[in-house]
């Protein structure tokens, strides 16, 4: 069901069950991406050490 606020949309309800679904959809496919751009980022040379370099400069 959607709600509406001044007749634009602004929220949904929907039951528990289907906001669980998603909620797991939605997890699987971002674990997916990491687990993708992890290895990607390993095939390229990226290193924890380096990781943490680059998080640490200022510039």
């Amino acid at each position: 069901m959607r709600v509406t606020r001044n007749g634009r949309p602004v929220g949904i309800v929907m039951s528990m069950e289907q906001y669980e679904r998603l909620r797991g959809a939605a997890w699987d496919a971002l674990s997916r991406t990491m687990d993708r751009l992890s290895a990607e980022a390993s095939r390229r040379g990226l290193t924890e050490d380096k990781l943490e370099a680059l998080l640490s400069d200022e510039s």
